[in-house]
């Protein structure tokens, strides 16, 4: 099976969504033999000095990799072993979900308990008298509603 990978350097945190690519050198190739997609072990051939590379994408697959290992294997061939980045991978897929976060730097959501955000509990009482009074004889049924009102502070 032929495939396209592509080399990239970045500097991004792991757990970033979308991450900023540098560098990029284009490589082809044939898989020989079987391939874990997730996880790849790889063999290249190429005059060019890798080492430096942390990053990639193998179009082939459709996903973006971390490459955690490269391993000089002789004089132009390297083995790289690769763990998929599932946030850049299916960033679009991501940033298109409906979500209730729980944790955020500009927005607060008060119907969201968070520790680290300081909140005022009011206390706020109503009473209504009914329209006429309750005899021993009728049933009688009496309502009471609590609810919880945050003032953030």
């Amino acid at each position: 099976m032929a495939f396209t990978i592509i080399l990239y350097k970045t500097t991004a945190e792991n757990n970033r969504l979308n991450k900023t690519l540098t560098d990029a050198i284009s490589l082809s190739g044939t898989l020989r033999e079987e391939c874990n997609i997730t996880a790849p072990d790889i063999l290249i051939e190429t005059s060019t000095n890798i080492a430096m590379y942390n990053y990639c994408y193998i179009e082939t697959f459709g996903r973006y990799y971390f490459i955690k290992n490269i391993t000089s294997v002789r004089n132009g061939l390297w083995r790289i072993s690769l763990k998929c980045d599932v946030l850049m991978t299916y960033n679009a897929q991501i940033k298109t979900l409906e979500c209730i976060v729980d944790r955020s730097s500009s927005n607060y959501n008060a119907l969201i308990h968070d520790p680290e955000y300081m909140m005022q509990a009011n206390t706020r009482i109503r009473t209504k008298t009914f329209g006429y009074t309750f005899q021993p004889s009728r049933d009688a049924y009496v309502l009471t509603v609590a609810s919880t009102y945050y003032n953030a502070t």
